[in-house]
């Protein structure tokens, strides 16, 4: 077996995962780091480190409008050390899922009896356009996610399994990602299994008391915080995007789980597989325990690993998935899917019915390589390259409302990223991700997954002065392409006859820059025309074009 230090492993992972980040930025040809909702961490990390407290408008409400404290954690010790830390993330995020990568590697051939199972989870890794995106470039809190998401499951994979080191990663998962709080006790629970047929489920309770003891520490000293700090027990985006109706967030996630495996069509047999080796690794078990024979440390494994496959397929059924190309939520467990199959193409010899394993293990190897068509075709990743742009006319749209609004007058979006993290006035996101009153307020979530939390009554009892529901800032074409789908967000807003009331649509203009946005006919009448040229048009002419 190829025997590699942990530092030489790591020097190529990062070699490797910095080369096809930047395939992926050069195929996508990105006009920026970052998707929009990085900019929300940005924008909180930006305001924590100003001591301005964790709030999205500086003076404004405190508010968890962000998914992980621990990356925004991260995001705000970066803006210590630059102003504009978005190349440092993408680093760190490389890194950090380098680092993971690796651990996970050595482990795999600690397992194995040769080195090919190693190699082949580098080549699934990157045969995942998926998977480098949305660890790398979007510079969301994924890569973070993912790493600890793996290195969990080499704790579990462990031979002596460190039940310090597990109540660790239990404890980083849980501040982490809202998700962790399912996870965590998914590995306590793995932990108790593997402890349980190794020694006894006596046993096997007494070392789960460390991890069960973080676990149980973590999520109360965490919720007492959010009770204390923002008032109430969890983030506020999951107020804002989570449905109250089971049966609608399964209804949609299922939704989501067909669309991933038809988009991947080798998870078909990589979910095939992981069920045949997971019963098959079930049937050993049982074999050995009914002769009375020293557990097989294999199929133990095997077992453990298909298990958490299988978690990691369904967990979005919990929530219904998400609005995101390229299937965000399964990119963190990409990692974990093949784990089954490596484990068994690192042993097949010492199991039985070697054939029938072998003929899918070379299946799967040929199979590996399908997802790697992405790569080959990039106009099948391209869809996510809007996320990069909202979030590049965002700032470049703040950058000119500063100029054009020296009074700061109050905004309202439906991105709330870019824009926020420029623009020096008041931000009103009214799709409630980083406000208390939209968040909070009961309503129907049916609609477009994460879109769904808009209020009406409220928008139009705060009534912002300047509204800019578009994703542009001047281009009435764009606003004629993005005009249906900004009403449906809006739940039919944009034709409400009190609305246009109120609001008309301005093109306004300095010479040089143009910005289109809907102004309150109360901000307008203070406006100094001499000042700020501006135009009113007429609402049909920012409606869709048959």
């Amino acid at each position: 077996m190829i025997q590699l230090s942990f530092a030489k492993r790591l020097i190529i992972i990062v070699v490797l995962l910095s080369s096809v980040t930047y395939l992926a930025y050069r195929q996508l040809d990105t006009p920026i780091l970052g998707i929009d909702d990085a900019h929300i961490f940005l924008v909180y990390g930006k305001n924590i480190a100003a001591g301005e407290g964790i709030v999205y408008n500086p003076g404004g409400e405190r508010v968890e409008g962000f998914s992980s404290p621990l990356w925004t954690m991260i995001v705000t010790l970066s803006f210590f050390i630059v102003d504009d830390p978005r190349f440092l993330l993408l680093t760190i995020s490389i890194l950090i899922l380098s680092a993971a990568i690796t651990a996970l590697w050595l482990r795999i051939d600690a397992l194995s009896a040769w080195f090919l199972p190693g190699l082949l989870l580098l080549v699934w890794l990157i045969s995942s356009p998926g998977f480098i995106i949305w660890n790398t470039i979007t510079l969301m809190d994924l890569s973070l996610w993912t790493s600890l998401l793996i290195l969990a499951t080499v704790v579990i994979l462990s031979e002596s399994l460190s039940t310090r080191y597990l109540g660790g990663c239990v404890a980083l998962l849980l501040l982490c990602r809202p998700e962790g709080m399912l996870w965590g006790l998914v590995f306590i629970a793995l932990a108790w299994i593997k402890n349980g047929f190794f020694h006894s489920f006596k046993y096997a309770f007494r070392k789960t008391i460390i991890p069960l003891v973080s676990y149980i520490g973590t999520l109360g000293l965490l919720t007492l915080f959010r009770v204390w700090y923002f008032g109430y027990p969890l983030p506020n985006t999951y107020y804002a995007k989570v449905s109250s109706e089971i049966g609608y967030n399964i209804t949609e996630g299922w939704n989501y789980f067909s669309n991933f495996l038809e988009f991947n069509a080798v998870m078909y047999l990589v979910v095939g597989i992981t069920i045949v080796l997971a019963v098959q690794a079930v049937a050993l078990m049982i074999k050995h325990i009914r002769n009375a024979k020293d557990y097989d440390h294999i199929s133990i494994n095997i077992f453990i690993c298909s298990l958490i496959c299988i978690i990691a397929l369904f967990v979005p059924l919990l929530t219904g998935g998400d609005h995101f190309y390229l299937f965000r939520f399964y990119q963190a467990c990409w990692p974990l899917f093949v784990l089954p199959l490596i484990l068994f193409t690192g042993n097949f010899r010492k199991l039985s019915h070697q054939k029938t394993y072998l003929g899918f293990g070379l299946m799967a190897i040929v199979f590996l390589f399908g997802s790697a068509v992405t790569w080959i075709r990039p106009t099948l990743i391209k869809p996510i390259l809007i996320e990069f742009t909202i979030a590049k006319v965002g700032r470049d749209t703040g950058t000119v409302m500063n100029t054009f609004f020296p009074d700061q007058p109050t905004v309202g979006v439906i991105a709330a990223g870019g824009v926020a993290l420029e623009y020096a006035g008041p931000i009103f996101d009214v799709m409630g991700l980083n406000d208390l009153e939209v968040a909070h307020t009961f309503g129907d979530r049916r609609g477009i997954k994460n879109h769904a939390a808009f209020n009406r009554d409220i928008f139009l009892q705060r009534r912002p002065q300047l509204f800019m529901p578009s994703s542009e800032k001047d281009a009435l074409e764009d606003w004629h392409r993005s005009f249906a789908f900004n009403n449906k967000v809006l739940k039919g807003l944009l034709l409400d006859s009190q609305f246009n009331v109120i609001y008309t649509p301005v093109l306004f203009t300095n010479g040089r820059e143009s910005l289109l946005v809907y102004a309150s006919r109360d901000y307008l009448a203070t406006l100094d025309q001499q000042q700020l040229t501006y135009r009113v048009l007429d609402p049909q002419e920012l409606q869709s074009r048959p």
